[in-house]
């Protein structure tokens, strides 16, 4: 997970594990206008595949690309434009600002055979959590499928073999569900 540096103003924090004294941070933050909303805004969720990482933030609709031995950002995905995103961001841009609070809307990110699996939530009046996104990493950034699970609420999932495993918040059961 990334973290916010107050100090540098990066997302991104990297330890060394051999020498936890060497430690390097990297990574534009998002800025939010106040020191709270900063720390607790810039979280990431970091998935690796091959030699990229891919920084997903879970209340911004941009998906990072870096580079893993120069930690530099190689390119960046802005998502915003899917219906689903801009409809979370109107309900969220709707509410009254709060430093203590946000609303994320990525529940979980996931990694599989080059390609970014996000499981949405829809905000609003009735709340969901049963959408996941399927973005293609290589060569670019592009979007693949947009896939709508049987259930409301999902928590987390895993992909083997083009079945997604998906935990029902609502059942407290793990579900096997095809992707079709």
């Amino acid at each position: 997970m990334g973290s916010y540096n107050r100090d540098l103003k990066t997302s991104i924090s990297l330890l060394n594990l051999t020498n936890k004294k060497d430690i390097s941070s990297f990574g534009e933050s998002f800025d939010f206008n106040h020191s709270l909303q900063n720390i607790i805004k810039n979280k990431r969720d970091l998935l690796k595949d091959h030699e990229y990482f891919y920084a997903v933030s879970d209340n911004q609709p941009i998906i990072e690309k870096y580079d893993l031995i120069n930690k530099e950002k190689l390119e960046s995905f802005n998502y915003s434009f899917i219906p689903i995103i801009q409809k979370n961001i109107e309900f969220i841009n709707s509410k009254p600002d709060s430093p203590n609070s946000y609303t994320a809307f990525v529940r979980e990110s996931y990694i599989d055979n080059g390609e970014l699996y996000l499981l949405i939530s829809t905000q609003g009046d009735k709340f969901l959590a049963n959408t996941i996104l399927r973005i293609k990493l290589r060569p670019n950034f592009e979007l693949n499928t947009i896939y709508h699970l049987p259930g409301n609420i999902y928590s987390t999932f895993c992909i083997e073999n083009d079945t997604f495993y998906a935990f029902n918040s609502e059942t407290a059961s793990i579900e096997k569900i095809r992707q079709n």
